[in-house]
C-alpha cells in the first residue's frame, strides 16, 4: 500500500508506505511555522491514521533544515471574545491529545529547530529521535506568551517538574545533546545519520508482532493513568492475552494526566478495543 496525501494543505503531507507512514510538515521557507489551515491540516491526517488498520508506525518531521518553528507569529492576530478565541485554541491543542493517543507508535524526527507548540506535538510522540542540528526552545516568554498545546504538562512528565520550569521560565536554544541529558530526546545521532537512524528504529518495531507492541504501548500508556496496584491487575491480563495471540479491551490514553480536571481523551476506549482486536489476529 502506498498512498500520498496533500489534499487538505499541501503544506502538511501525508505519505504511507506499507506499514509505515511520514506526516511532514512542508513550509521551508518559514522553518514550517504552523498557521490555522495547517493545523486543520494535521488534525485530518491524524484522523486518517487513527482509522488505519495498516500502518504501525507514524514518523513526524519538517522539510528543509527545521522540525517546527511553532506557531507562526506573522499570522494576524485572532479578534472577538476572548472565551471564543480560547475554544479555538483548545480545539487546535487537541491535536496534541490526538497524536498521543493514535494506535501507532509515532516518532519525532527532529531534524532541526523545534519550538513552541512543535515542543508539545515532538513531546507527545513514543520516541524523538534527535540530530545534532536540531534545537529545542520553548520560546513563550520570550513571544510575550504563557504557553499552548501542553508544553508545560509534557515537559514536567518527561523531564521532571525543575528541568520543565527551567526550560519554560528560561527559553533558549536547547542542543541535541543536552535534550537528550534531560531525557528528551530518546536517541540523539549526528545529522548526517538522522535518516538512516530513524530507518533503522522503524524496521525493528516493524519486526515486532503487532499484538505484542499494541500491549507494550498500552502498557506505558495506563502507567501514567492508574495506581501501580491496579496496572498490576491490567498489565498481568495484557501479558497472558497477547502471549495467547488474544487482546484484553483497555481504557485510558497516554494523553490524560491522572488528576482531577484533566480533560478526556478525544477519541474513547472503543477505538483502541477496534485496534487491538485488529492486532491479536
Amino acid at each position: 500500500m502506498s498512498l500520498t496525501s496533500g489534499s487538505v494543505d499541501d503544506r502538511v503531507k501525508l505519505v504511507v508506505k506499507g506499514d509505515v507512514a511520514e506526516i511532514r510538515l512542508n513550509r521551508p521557507d518559514r522553518l514550517n511555522a504552523v498557521d490555522d489551515r495547517m493545523i486543520e491540516a494535521f488534525a485530518a491526517h491524524l484522523e486518517t491514521l487513527r482509522t488505519s488498520e495498516h500502518v504501525r508506525v507514524v514518523v513526524l518531521t519538517g522539510a528543509g533544515r527545521a522540525f517546527c518553528a511553532g506557531g507562526d507569529l506573522k499570522r494576524p492576530p485572532r479578534t472577538g471574545p476572548l472565551e471564543e478565541q480560547a475554544t479555538v485554541l483548545r480545539r487546535q491543542a487537541a491535536t496534541v491529545e490526538r497524536l498521543a493517543a493514535l494506535p501507532q507508535i509515532t516518532i519525532a524526527m527532529l531534524n532541526g529547530a523545534c519550538a513552541g507548540l512543535a515542543v508539545g506535538w515532538a513531546a507527545a510522540c513514543s520516541l524523538r529521535i534527535v540530530s545534532d542540528a536540531a534545537v529545542i526552545n520553548t520560546a513563550y516568554l520570550t513571544a510575550g506568551l504563557a504557553g499552548d498545546f501542553g508544553v508545560a504538562w509534557w515537559l514536567s512528565r518527561l523531564l521532571g517538574p525543575g528541568v520543565a520550569a527551567d526550560w519554560m521560565l528560561r527559553p533558549r536554544k536547547i542542543g541535541a545533546r543536552e535534550a537528550a541529558d534531560r531525557g528528551f530526546a530518546t536517541i540523539h545521532c549526528p545529522a548526517g545519520e538522522l535518516k538512516a537512524t530513524v530507518d533503522t528504529v522503524v524496521r525493528e518495531l516493524c519486526a515486532i508482532r503487532p499484538a505484542a507492541l499494541t500491549g507494550a504501548l498500552t502498557n506505558l500508556r495506563r502507567a501514567e493513568d492508574i495506581q501501580l496496584s491496579a496496572y498490576l491487575d491490567e498489565e498481568s491480563a495484557r501479558h497472558v492475552a497477547v502471549r495467547h495471540r488474544a487482546q484484553p479491551a483497555i481504557t485510558g490514553t497516554h494523553a490524560t494526566a491522572s488528576r482531577p480536571g484533566s480533560p478526556e481523551p478525544p477519541h474513547g476506549s472503543a477505538d483502541r478495543r477496534t485496534l487491538e482486536e485488529r492486532t491479536s489476529r
